[in-house]
C-alpha cells in the first residue's frame, strides 16, 4: 500500500531534493545524486516501518467496518 508512495530526500552535500519510492528504498537503500555525484546511504530501520504500516493498514480495516456499520 505505502511502496509507491514517492518521497523527496535532501542531498547531505548539495541540498539537490532526490526523488524514490518506499519500495525502492527497500530494496536499495542507497540513492545517487545526479547533481554532485555522491552516492547517499539511507539508514532505513525497514522492520519498525514495516511494524508501523501493519498498524495502520490495520486502523484502516478497523475504519472501512466501521463506516460499513454506519451505513446501514
Amino acid at each position: 500500500m505505502f511502496d509507491e508512495i514517492e518521497i523527496d530526500i535532501p542531498c547531505p552535500n548539495c541540498d539537490n531534493k532526490l526523488k524514490t519510492t518506499v519500495k525502492k528504498l527497500r530494496t536499495n537503500p542507497v540513492l545517487h545524486c545526479k547533481h554532485c555525484g555522491d552516492d547517499i546511504k539511507i539508514n532505513a530501520d525497514t522492520s519498525k516501518f514495516d511494524r508501523e504500516t501493519q498498524k495502520v493498514e490495520k486502523s484502516l480495516k478497523k475504519l472501512k467496518q466501521t463506516l460499513k456499520k454506519f451505513g446501514r
